[in-house]
């Protein structure tokens, strides 16, 4: 299946959830958008998101902060991007093929490969047994047989955005 192919497949499916009906039953679901960042199988909450595009090309900038790529601009919005394996694993590498833009539209988080939108029942998705408070995939969820961590994208975003106190000299 092409790379266009498939972004026309995972609009269909998601705009179709949209057009469906609300269900008023016993479950709750959660949307979510199937991904990998270096390999690395992973979950995204589409609520979460402002939009998916094929990453453009980023100027790299000089930043100490982990994970920063550099900045490019998403239909006129400059945009700080991020390696969402390098912020989830402490991973490199990778194509960073798509940008996952979330908050208000200024982080981008680059991965690998867009999978599929798959509708999952609340209560399937579970708390990593060993996952500490400040993690930023704190869930996982089995899908077809593979384990996949759920990414906090309105995590990462808050501990981009939050500022930063400077240093004292005892610090430093």
């Amino acid at each position: 299946m092409s790379d266009r192919s498939a972004v026309e497949k995972l609009r269909r499916e998601f705009d179709a959830a949209f057009a469906r009906p609300h269900e008023r039953d016993a479950v709750s679901f959660a949307e979510l958008l199937l991904i990998r960042a270096s390999d690395r199988p992973l979950a995204l909450h589409a609520g979460e998101l402002r939009s998916i595009v094929e990453c453009p090309p980023v100027t790299p900038v000089p930043s100490g902060a982990r994970g920063c790529l550099g900045v490019t601009s998403v239909r006129g919005v400059l945009v700080g991007v991020y390696s969402l394996a390098a912020l989830v694993d402490d991973a490199s590498g990778g194509s960073h093929r798509w940008l996952a833009i979330a908050g208000d539209g200024t982080l981008g988080f680059a991965f690998d490969e867009l999978e599929r939108y798959e509708r999952v029942a609340l209560d399937a998705i579970r708390r990593f047994p060993d996952s500490r408070p400040d993690a930023f995939a704190r869930d996982v969820i089995e899908i077809a047989g593979e384990s996949r961590a759920v990414v906090e994208l309105a995590a990462l975003v808050r501990t981009i955005a939050e500022p930063r106190a400077p240093k004292t000299e005892q610090e430093s």
